[in-house]
């Protein structure tokens, strides 16, 4: 999906995949430069090595339990039990879900 950035302008196109934002920069020599969003999900920084490690991840963990990678879309919800904001020790489920839900549960003791 590609969509200007607020200003309108040639550069800062986004590139979404799954829950991943993907920004082409404009490096002054007439050519585009990937960039990601950062840890924090506030900014952006250069290259796209933390969003490909991101799904490396996610994909072997998902091979080494037998399960499907299935990646989460922006538009789908999340369940996140109390205690999770907190810090408090939690455990991932994954759960068929309909479309709208992303099938994830982080659960607390509490």
């Amino acid at each position: 999906m590609w969509r200007l950035d607020e200003q309108g302008g040639q550069a800062g196109r986004y590139i979404t995949y799954h829950s991943w934002v993907l920004k082409l920069v404009e490096n002054g020599r007439g050519l585009y430069e990937m960039w990601e969003v950062d840890s924090s999900g506030d900014e952006f920084q250069s290259g796209v090595e933390r969003s490909i490690e991101l799904i490396n991840e996610q994909q072997d963990i998902c091979l080494k339990f037998n399960a499907t990678p299935l990646f989460p879309t922006f538009g789908q919800k999340i369940v996140i039990s109390k205690g999770v904001y907190e810090g408090l020790s939690l455990e991932a489920i994954r759960y068929p879900s309909p479309n709208h839900m992303c099938g994830r549960w982080l659960i607390t003791d509490e």
